[in-house]
């Protein structure tokens, strides 16, 4: 296995809300901090990026916003995010023998 396959791939969940929100687009972005809107796309749509490529976007990002955290709290191992199934609630939804059309209840 390459050492590209065994590398840690990285997230930074919070990329919205702390940086992209600030730009008009991924380009503009990329203006400011200084780097490839590729990466701020990958960053953006949360795709994994290598540690070290997330940690310096953030610090760019650092230099110009505030980020609140520390850096290394703001990126996630995509291995240690969980893998469960969301399975949706449908207990607020009526059964069907309470579909009500109008003031009839319907059978």
């Amino acid at each position: 296995m390459s050492a590209k396959k065994k590398r840690a791939w990285f997230v930074c969940p919070q990329w919205q809300t702390l940086v992209a929100d600030s730009y008009a687009d991924d380009a503009e972005a990329a203006r400011a901090l200084h780097t490839d809107p590729r990466v701020l796309t990958k960053l953006r749509l949360r795709e994994p990026v290598a540690k070290s490529t997330a940690l310096k976007m953030l610090r760019h990002a650092g230099r110009r916003h505030r980020l609140g955290a520390r850096l290394d709290d703001l990126v996630v191992d995509i291995r240690s995010l969980s893998r469960r199934v969301i399975t949706p609630n449908f207990s607020h939804w009526p059964t069907p023998g309470k579909i009500s059309h109008g003031s009839k209840p319907v059978a």
